[in-house]
């Protein structure tokens, strides 16, 4: 039976798990002896699956490096507008305000 390493550490939460005889029961995290380990079949994607996967991944971790950088420059921009606001050092009642994108 070709169980995958995933699903163990699911059942293994929910607090049951057939293929795990051997664990601890005595301590708050469950313990796979290294014998059942050695039994633990474990899947490895083809090199062609990993690079769909890389392109995946890096595209969506520019976009979070983008959404990070304009969260810094909204944070700063509120911190520097909002006292002015309050004490109404400036006002913005009459400008046309072009927001831009959202989000790239």
């Amino acid at each position: 039976m070709l169980t995958s390493f995933a699903t163990i550490l699911t059942d293994m939460g929910s607090g049951g798990c057939d293929d795990c005889d051997g664990q601890s029961e005595q301590s708050t995290r469950k313990f796979i002896s290294i014998t059942n380990q050695r039994n633990i079949k474990i899947l490895y994607p083809s090199p062609d699956w990993i690079n769909k996967f890389g392109k995946i991944i890096n595209d969506v971790l520019k976009l979070k490096q983008s959404l990070y950088s304009k969260n810094i420059n909204l944070c700063q921009t509120r911190d520097l507008l909002l006292p002015k606001l309050i004490s109404r050092e400036i006002d913005v009642e009459n400008l046309e305000i072009n927001t831009g994108e959202i989000a790239p």
